[in-house]
């Protein structure tokens, strides 16, 4: 009987540390998950000058990335893509252009498509739209996207 009761009792143990070892190991998963390696932070923040206007966008999804940032008339755009952050020199633009900026812009390999317009103090609200990388005409990304165009008054 004792030699029953030790056996279930070292069972008993032996269970607790393999459940607690796996809670530990869960832990672990998780926090890889949460941070995962080589995530990009977006880019750091922009400032505008007195009467300039810019384009902000970040990715639609949960993180919010800051991920492309324009002038139009200045004729570049500074992007955080899967190659880090990149000058991009200005193509193209289309739509109704609100802040001196366009919903549509076009640059070397990747395209802003900016939907659902939304007036906003001293600007407009995108509440969606679309980044379409293409590389080397192989493949292409599209993101999803939101953006505001926006001016800061003149002092």
């Amino acid at each position: 009987m004792a030699i029953t009761s030790a056996l279930k009792t070292g069972l008993l143990l032996g269970a607790a540390a393999a459940i607690l070892s796996g809670c530990a190991s869960f832990n672990k998963v998780t926090e890889a998950k949460d941070a995962p390696k080589g995530e990009r932070a977006g880019l750091s923040a922009q400032t505008l000058g007195a009467g300039d206007c810019g384009t902000f966008v970040w990715t639609a999804d949960a993180q919010r990335r800051f991920i492309l940032f324009s002038q139009t008339d200045k004729n570049y755009a500074l992007w955080d893509g899967p190659g880090g952050k990149t000058r991009l020199t200005h193509l193209s633009s289309a739509g109704a252009r609100t802040q001196n900026q366009y919903p549509q812009q076009s640059y070397e390999g990747v395209r802003l498509d900016l939907r659902e317009p939304q007036p906003i103090e001293n600007g407009t609200r995108y509440q969606g739209g679309t980044l379409t990388e293409t590389q080397d005409r192989e493949w292409t990304r599209v993101t999803p996207v939101v953006g505001v165009t926006v001016c800061k008054p003149n002092a």
